[in-house]
């Protein structure tokens, strides 16, 4: 056996290499699972900012659209 367990841990140390390893797989698959629910939070965040700036853009098209007409029927005395 080249692994000796920790008491009172769910770590393990590598007797070759001295390392501590961590055998806690729930833990390591809680982790991804956060991980990958930051990860689409995150992507829906920058969605909705998208989207928030594809409409300001649009409103400010539409208001520029707005005043050239209001200026041309000032101009045309309507």
């Amino acid at each position: 056996m080249t692994e000796v367990p920790i008491p009172d841990t769910k770590l393990v140390r590598d007797i070759h290499s001295k390392a501590l390893l961590n055998t806690d797989k729930n833990g390591l698959n809680e982790y991804l699972l956060k991980r990958e629910l930051a990860k689409k939070e995150l992507q829906e965040k920058e969605q909705y900012n998208n989207r928030i700036l594809n409409l300001e853009n649009d409103m400010k098209l539409i208001k520029s659209l707005l005043i050239e007409i209001k200026t041309g029927l000032d101009k045309n005395g309507n």
